[in-house]
């Protein structure tokens, strides 16, 4: 409940600095830096909770370890995704920015899916009768 708690603290800081851009109170430029430092710091926030709220274990025996690792590689693709995201804010400028940090979340979505699809390929490989395995 805490990370959710922080993820929605997160999101209402960008919502006002969103709004403070808007009104003319905050540097258009700084607001979209401060918007985006934001957004990949609920990715991170986001990641750590993906495995603290998977089911236990001991719900699903079969698929228990191909869960977990897919569920704690995920939470490393989107953390490294949202440090990655942060440092470019910080780094270039927000009109530079914007479209590469938007990349890099996207990128690391699709690896996390692409990398749960190769592991569970792998594992239901390996559960095939000898002959099935090379289809």
């Amino acid at each position: 409940m805490k990370s959710l708690l922080i993820i929605f603290t997160l999101a209402g800081l960008a919502i006002m600095a969103a709004i403070a851009k808007k009104t003319g109170a905050f540097d258009p430029g700084h607001a979209k830096t401060v918007v985006g430092i934001l957004f990949g710091l609920i990715m991170m926030v986001a990641a750590n909770l993906i495995p603290k709220t998977s089911p236990p274990v001991s719900s699903r025996p079969k698929t228990a370890q191909l869960g977990l690792r897919i569920e704690r590689d995920a939470g490393w693709f989107l953390t490294l995704g949202g440090v990655t995201m942060i440092i470019v804010w910080l780094v270039a400028d927000p009109m530079t920015a914007q479209p590469i940090a938007g990349a890099i979340g996207l990128l690391a979505f699709i690896l996390t899916g692409i990398n749960s699809f190769m592991l569970w390929r792998q594992e239901r490989r390996r559960h095939l009768p000898e002959g099935r395995a090379n289809r």
